[in-house]
């Protein structure tokens, strides 16, 4: 920061501070507001109680005098500004900032300096005292610059204003942002802390009270404002709270709201205000259950197209079901149906797929998981459809802004917040296939989910599907790599990948649509594998959910009484192998000749080869492409509930010293 001034005094307008901590659910805010949330969803910092006037503000608070144009050059973070050339005659800028409070202010000026920039940039500012005149030399190599030019006294409501003339220009005047920063700040912004609402699950018929904590210290209590709206009636109501319960720094407040109708979608905010200044908006929201039913499950389903739901939509589509939910693209909650992720008017241009009734392509598995969930324990099951087709990693990654709305995860994260901030169920996950080339899968997969659990839970559980396979040989060996990277990052894999609450379903032999997508029986049958998952590994039912997976120490031997054959060790027993499921297997790329389980244990198998296997042999299960399109892998091993085993391999066969009994 430098000085470059010769005489006088000076602004910079935000009609409000930047204190938009949490959600980024606009009301009717003013220019000034408006840029102060633009500017704070881009991650930029500013100083509390700092007002901040720019040439993008609107009318309201910068108005214009003679010709003026937009660079091409961006200005004051990230945003536009605008010159005037002297040879267009005289041209004025104007900066009204809305004082909310009367006392002194540091004045600040933002412009991108340059050599064909004025050394005479006139500056006059109005003042509680009077008028100071003082002009900056804008000229430079090119860089965004912020001068510091005076301390002023300025009142609330005077119309003190910062005026910048081109009178006596030698280049090129530069109009972009003031600042004014309060220099003895009295009193500290209500903030808005903790907000809750009882009963957490109200019922029909049940009123609603809403409490939050506002942390203040001033002489005067904020006003506090409850802003609802009903998903039913669609309008929104302001109410103000009464303060209940005064503590050193805070204070608590309350409101009641009316009952409301089984299903009915109530979303609230809650605002304080003091001496001009506002909080933000902390934004809740809740749903009337069922008379009779429990709090809801909620599910985000997310990931690429195959989490879109690729399938064909026919008369054969899951039906829906009244206790299974979809929080629509239109952010309102509904009855669920294929396809969940229906782009009617949808408001977020990110999250979405590229299917439509339309393209007769849209079905998926979380209305069929959903409705398996259903019937195993009677509570209400909620989708949040957040999914992108054709998304890769690297554009799921959290930006600085986690509310981002034109960002993946901002999407997801801010429909969850919207919509249940009671919590997540868990994250349902597909994705991997824009990926499949990727040297940084793990580590980017790793940090998406760890960027989750910073957002919405620490041990948010997460259930994924292991990618699939595909006619196309080349494309299906790609997913094979994924797929056996995916099973190392699972719970229980005894790898250094493997990461907590983080459990797989096996979708290799189920019946693709295209190159890429399943089809819907598939989809179908992928549900149902999801809901048998959550069920073992989030509601703790004592059921086999995922199927067998490979023995975490030592999974596949060579058999110390055959050289000819090797040993293959499950965590639990596997089905009679079928006829043909010795051609899913590959010991350094050759097919066993025969495949049985031991007699004495059956969670392991005996591959027999034709001949001694060398000592560096790798295992690999499941790399060969699907044979076609709609058609389902037969020859799968399989364990309980008809869950396949998971694609795997590489894996090192290792030398056992002792007898075969000894793995049993």
């Amino acid at each position: 920061m430098h000085s470059r001034f010769s005489v006088a005094l000076v602004t910079k307008t935000w009609n409000r501070p930047c204190r938009f901590q949490e959600s980024r659910v606009p009301r009717i805010l003013s220019p000034g507001r408006l840029l102060c949330l633009f500017l704070s969803m881009m991650g930029a910092v500013v100083e509390a109680g700092t007002l901040i006037t720019d040439n993008d503000a609107g009318n309201q608070v910068y108005s214009e005098t003679g010709t003026w144009s937009t660079s091409s050059l961006t200005g004051f973070e990230g945003l536009t500004y605008r010159t005037a050339h002297p040879g267009t005659g005289l041209s004025t800028a104007t900066w009204t900032p809305d004082v909310p409070i009367a006392q002194r202010y540091d004045v600040r000026v933002h412009y991108r300096d340059g050599g064909n920039r004025t050394t005479l940039a006139k500056y006059t500012v109005h003042h509680a005292e009077g008028e100071s005149v003082l002009v900056v030399d804008q000229s430079g190599s090119g860089e965004l610059v912020a001068d510091d030019i005076g301390r002023f006294s300025f009142g609330v409501g005077e119309g003190h204003h910062i005026v910048l003339s081109s009178e006596g220009s030698n280049g090129y005047v530069i109009a972009d942002a003031i600042e004014l920063i309060p220099v003895d700040f009295p009193f500290i912004f209500p903030e808005i802390g903790n907000v809750t609402h009882s009963p957490l699950h109200p019922r029909p018929g049940d009123s609603v009270t809403i409490q939050a904590e506002v942390g203040y210290s001033g002489e005067s209590s904020p006003d506090v404002f409850l802003e609802w709206r009903s998903g039913f009636s669609g309008e929104t109501e302001t109410v103000p709270m009464i303060a209940v319960t005064r503590g050193e720094d805070n204070i608590t407040y309350f409101a009641t709201l009316p009952s409301f109708q089984a299903l009915e979608f109530v979303e609230y905010g809650v605002r304080a205000e003091a001496a001009g200044f506002d909080s933000s908006v902390k934004h809740r929201a809740f749903q009337v259950t069922q008379a009779g039913t429990a709090g809801p499950h909620v599910f985000i389903v997310a990931g690429q197209s195959n989490a879109c739901g690729p399938g064909e939509l026919t008369e054969t589509n899951e039906q829906s079901h009244p206790a299974v939910l979809m929080f629509g693209s239109d952010y309102q909650w509904k009855t669920a149906y294929e396809p969940i992720t229906d782009a009617t008017n949808r408001i977020d241009v990110i999250a979405n797929c590229p299917w439509t009734p339309e393209t007769v392509r849209g079905h998926g598995f979380a209305l069929r998981a959903c409705k398996d969930l259903v019937a195993a324990d009677p509570a209400t099951c909620r989708l949040i459809p957040a999914a992108g087709g054709g998304t890769s990693l690297a554009e799921w990654q959290r930006h600085a802004d986690p509310f981002d709305r034109s960002t993946l995860f901002g999407s997801m994260n801010y429909r969850r917040l919207v919509c249940s901030p009671e919590g997540i169920t868990a994250l349902w996950w597909y994705q991997g296939e824009s990926d499949s080339s990727s040297p940084t899968f793990i580590l980017d997969h790793r940090q998406f989910i760890a960027s989750a659990r910073e957002e919405i839970s620490t041990d948010l559980p997460v259930i994924y599907a292991q990618l699939g396979s595909s006619p196309d040989s080349s494309y299906n060996s790609r997913l094979f790599d994924t797929g056996e990277k995916q099973r190392r990052m699972e719970s229980g894999s005894g790898t250094p990948e493997e990461i907590e609450h983080h459990h797989m379903v096996v979708t290799f032999d189920l019946p693709q649509l295209d190159q890429v997508h399943l089809d819907q029986g598939a989809t179908k049958e992928l549900g149902r594998r999801f809901a048998l998952a959550t069920r073992q590994h989030i509601f703790g039912e004592d059921i086999d959910g995922t199927g067998p997976r490979l023995r975490t120490k030592g999974p596949a031997f060579f058999d110390p009484a055959d050289p000819a054959r090797v040993v293959v060790v499950f965590d639990r027993e596997v089905s009679e192998p079928a006829p043909g499921a010795e051609t899913l297997f590959r010991v350094d790329g050759e097919i066993p000749v025969s495949i049985a389980r031991d007699p004495g244990a059956h969670n392991v198998l005996l591959l027999e080869m034709t001949g001694p296997v060398e000592s560096d042999a790798v295992l690999t299960y499941g790399s060969p492409p699907a044979s076609g399109l709609h058609i389902r892998r037969i020859n799968v091993l399989k364990g309980g509930n008809d869950l396949p085993v998971p694609r795997f391999g590489p894996v090192e066969i290792q030398t056992f010293q002792g007898t075969l009994w000894q793995l049993r």
